[in-house]
């Protein structure tokens, strides 16, 4: 950790997506690392509000927001976006002017500074598809399944051709299954252990599609945001792709086991919906071996250590307003 502080004492970094599980809890780490910290958020009172140093009110498809929210920051990252492939593949125009728009808007601004902030983009493990071979490695071949999967890409590769045109520097992170602590108090756009772990505080009933054993490196929040915080900082991983995940795997049968025994709740299975079963990718874990080449990382924690580290209780922040009736009705998210 003192290696990370070192890097981010009094630096000016920005974090899009801010309002997010991903967005909240690399606040929360820059701010232990001593970082000077801003957020675009379209929020009135963001959720980080009381703990970052300034806030732009906004949106990304606003070209001036933007360019006030980057200018002068030396790092971005950039966690905005939806979680939801099964919905991108019932809304493929949405999801391109949803999904691609902001982001290609801010990876354009930053570009076009004349002191250009590296920027850090949140990719996703499923633009590989159904894996060939495991470990999965960044050789492995490119199948997105879904137009979430394909957007994320997508935008990859609008950071690759913007690094060779105008001298910007990004780091792209193909991140596995997080969970974790500090999980916005909206369901929906939640990660399925996140999701089933809500569940489980309620008393309520988890759901496993099929028969649970395909295989996840779900990934403690705080490993990936250390892991996040590394690489923005460090030379070796200018203009790379990396995978991140645990580096472990369990199934995702027995991780809902051992949510339930620790906080309680029920497990039951029903065969897969169909539109679930048309992107479900089998077995994943991740092959660590080139980020371990580009950054000095310690072992990420098991499942079980890091769900020991999440608290048992419901967190105080509250549902909005008539969204608690309702929560249950929701339909959870794609078994990541």
């Amino acid at each position: 950790m003192e290696q990370v502080t070192d890097s981010y004492r009094g630096r000016a970094v920005l974090v899009v997506g801010a309002d997010g599980f991903l967005g909240v809890n690399c606040i929360h780490a820059l701010r232990a690392a001593g970082a000077r910290v801003t957020i675009l958020s379209r929020r009135t009172i963001p959720l980080t509000a009381g703990i970052v140093d300034a806030v732009v009110h906004g949106d990304l498809t606003n070209p001036e927001t933007v360019h006030r929210a980057v200018h002068g920051q030396q790092v971005v990252f950039d966690f905005a976006g939806s979680t939801n492939p099964v919905r991108s593949n019932v809304a493929a125009a949405e999801g391109l002017s949803e999904e691609c728009i902001p982001h290609l808007n801010l990876f354009n601004t930053c570009a076009q500074l004349p002191a250009k902030p590296r920027v850090v983009f949140c990719s996703s493990r499923l633009v590989y598809g159904k894996p060939r071979y495991l470990p999965v490695d960044e050789l492995h071949p490119l199948a997105p399944s879904s137009f979430y999967a394909a957007n994320k890409l997508l935008l990859e590769h609008h950071l690759q051709v913007l690094s060779q045109i105008s001298a910007f520097e990004y780091v792209i992170v193909r991140l596995s299954n997080p969970y974790g602590a500090h999980v916005p108090s909206a369901p929906n756009g939640q990660s399925i252990i996140n999701q089933f772990i809500r569940q489980a505080r309620r008393g309520e009933t988890i759901t496993l599609y099929g028969d649970g054993r395909q295989m996840r490196d779900y990934i403690f929040v705080d490993d990936a945001m250390d892991a996040f915080l590394r690489c923005a900082a460090a030379p070796p991983c200018r203009n790379e792709v990396l995978n991140l995940g645990a580096g472990h795997a369990i199934s995702l049968g027995d991780a809902a086991s051992l949510i339930v025994r620790r906080f309680g709740g029920q497990i039951r299975t029903m065969p897969w919906p169909h539109d679930h079963k048309a992107i479900e990718t089998g077995d994943y874990y991740t092959d660590l071996s080139k980020l371990h080449r580009c950054i000095d990382l310690p072992p990420a924690r098991t499942f079980e250590q890091g769900l020991a580290q999440v608290p048992i209780e419901i967190p105080d922040n509250k549902l909005p307003s008539g969204m608690a009736n309702r929560s249950a009705a929701m339909p959870i998210p794609h078994q990541e």
